[in-house]
Parts: C-alpha cells; sequence; structure tokens
C-alpha cells in the first residue's frame, strides 16, 4: 500500500536545519514510510502523546551518523501526517 505523506510546517522547519547528508537518510526514510507504513522494521508505537490526542508513531532512523527520529500518525485511511522529525535527543526533549 502507498500512503500519502503531509508534513506539518514543524516537520518541514526542522528538515530544513538539518544537514544535507542527514536530511537524504531522512527523505529516504519517509519513502519508506510511504511504501510500508508500520510494516517497516524501523516504525512502531509511540505512547508518548505530546504532539497530539491521537495515537502516534515514530520511525527510528539509526545509522553511524544520524540517530533520528520521524514522528506521525495516520489520517483519513490512506493518508500519514509527519508531526515533526529531528535528533533523538532532541525531538524527546521539546
Amino acid at each position: 500500500m502507498v500512503f500519502e505523506v503531509k508534513l506539518s510546517d514543524a516537520a518541514k522547519k526542522h528538515r530544513k536545519e538539518l544537514d544535507e547528508d542527514i536530511r537524504e537518510l531522512v527523505d529516504e526514510a519517509i519513502d519508506d514510510i510511504k511504501e510500508e507504513g508500520l510494516n517497516h522494521e524501523n516504525a512502531g508505537f509511540l505512547s508518548d502523546q505530546r504532539f497530539s490526542d491521537t495515537a502516534l508513531y515514530r520511525y527510528k532512523l539509526v545509522e553511524d551518523k544520524a540517530n533520528h527520529r520521524i514522528i506521525f500518525d495516520f489520517i483519513e485511511g490512506k493518508t500519514i501526517r509527519i508531526f515533526d522529525l529531528g535528533h533523538r535527543d532532541w525531538i524527546y526533549d521539546e
């Protein structure tokens, strides 16, 4: 199943602030989310609901040079909304 992905204003802003090599990895991860949703091995439930009243999910982007998270949920069946993205230490401290 292919999902449509919408980035929040915060996610767009923080994506632009990433180093180019990390941004490329994040874009690849977003492509994975589009293709596989929660079926991807790096995607899973996130119990922290600070971003929304609905259930949230996170994608762990763990590479040699990146330890980032993409926070998202599903809306309207085939659409994924990305709330925010960033380094693990930063995203959970916000």
